[in-house]
């Protein structure tokens, strides 16, 4: 049976108390995360590694969410957060250093997980060592449910869909720099990761459609390259994002600074610094944060073949993501079972168009 057409049956998670438990629900996208779950009717446990922080977040809510309390190392702890709800959904980062046992707890207990990664050496390890039991429990575990990865992915199989002999395919981001402190980190452990520096950094530039124009781009390690090759394996797959010149220029100077990176002393100072930038974006800035994905199919033939996501405010529709794609799993609605891609998880359509009440919009060019 294909995994597309193996059902789920995840059959102790119907008497949970709650739909979702939000780990992580503190933090700035947490905060976005449980303000869209009111929104959408979740009903959820906030749950993080601080009581004192988490009960003054229920107050907001007028304390009609439960809270629960777990350190991102106490395996018991977690366990019983995840048994509390259907879902477990976590913005508990950076993940590769917190986000394994709370994945582990999801799937022992019979939740389904979802996260907002974007850290591929953390997809790939949760593919490895969550993929089997998630798929035999019935269970949805998906990484990266998120502005990037989510829309993305499902971008490249549209893609897919309108050209079904490509060769190859090009992802390139073109999206503002204003970021959180989480985004930062996790975007220091995709810069230096052991898979990162297996690519050769180039800068090209790239010519995206109006209004964003044409813009530098710098290889990285995105997730469309992990995702791909689990489903289309023949196909070859690059990731780009818009950097200034200046920086494109110098990115040939990254596998130089990897081994210093890998240093206690300079993780340390690296920390040091993000925790003193602004947590994230404000409302006004987050409505002003427009981005455009731009997927192009064989992009060295003659002819173009190009497929394009726009929107704004990478931020709230994370959250709403995170939310929407939670009460569908409480309603018992995926698809299929075991660690998938937003493509392979829900129809790649649907999901895009899912979001036109946020500002989404994707056509082919």
């Amino acid at each position: 049976m294909s995994e597309a057409s193996r059902k789920p049956s995840a059959a102790s998670a119907k008497e949970r108390s709650a739909d979702a438990v939000l780990y992580g629900a503190t933090g700035y996208t947490g905060h976005l995360a449980a303000h869209a779950m009111e929104r959408s009717g979740v009903a959820m446990v906030l749950a993080g590694r601080n009581r004192e922080s988490l009960e003054k977040m229920a107050a907001e809510f007028e304390n009609e969410h439960p809270i629960a309390v777990a350190r991102h190392d106490d395996p018991q702890a977690l366990g019983e957060m995840a048994s509390m709800g259907k879902v477990l959904v976590s913005t508990a980062g950076p993940f590769g250093e917190v986000g394994e046992l709370t994945v582990a707890a999801a799937v022992a207990n019979g939740s389904h997980y979802l996260d907002s990664t974007g850290e591929t050496d953390f997809m790939a390890q949760t593919y490895r060592r969550h993929h089997a039991a998630a798929r035999e429990k019935g269970l949805l575990v998906m990484n990266s449910c998120a502005f990037e990865y989510v829309f993305g992915d499902c971008a490249v199989e549209l893609a897919l869909d309108a050209f079904p002999k490509a060769r190859s395919l090009r992802v390139s981001y073109a999206i503002p720099k204003v970021a959180t402190r989480g985004t930062t980190l996790s975007a220091l452990r995709i810069m230096f990761s052991k898979r990162a520096r297996a690519l050769k950094p180039e800068g090209r530039r790239i010519d995206f459609p109006t209004p964003v124009g044409q813009r530098w781009a710098v290889a990285y390690d995105g997730g469309e390259r992990e995702y791909l090759p689990r489903r289309r394996p023949d196909v070859d797959i690059s990731t780009l994002m818009d950097m200034p010149q200046m920086v494109v220029r110098s990115a040939g100077l990254l596998p130089l600074l990897a081994p210093l990176m890998s240093l206690g002393l300079m993780r340390a100072a690296a920390r040091w610094a993000v925790q003193r930038m602004p947590e994230g974006p404000d409302e006004e800035q987050r409505a002003r944060q427009e981005w455009m994905i731009l997927v192009e199919v064989d992009p060295t033939d003659t002819g173009r073949r190009r497929l394009i996501v726009t929107g704004h405010d990478l931020y709230g529709l994370t959250g709403e993501i995170l939310a929407r794609t939670a009460a569908r799993l409480a309603a018992g609605k995926q698809k299929a079972a075991g660690v998938l891609s937003p493509a392979q998880a829900f129809d790649p359509q649907e999901t895009l168009d899912s979001m036109a009440d946020l500002g989404v919009a994707w056509r082919k060019l």
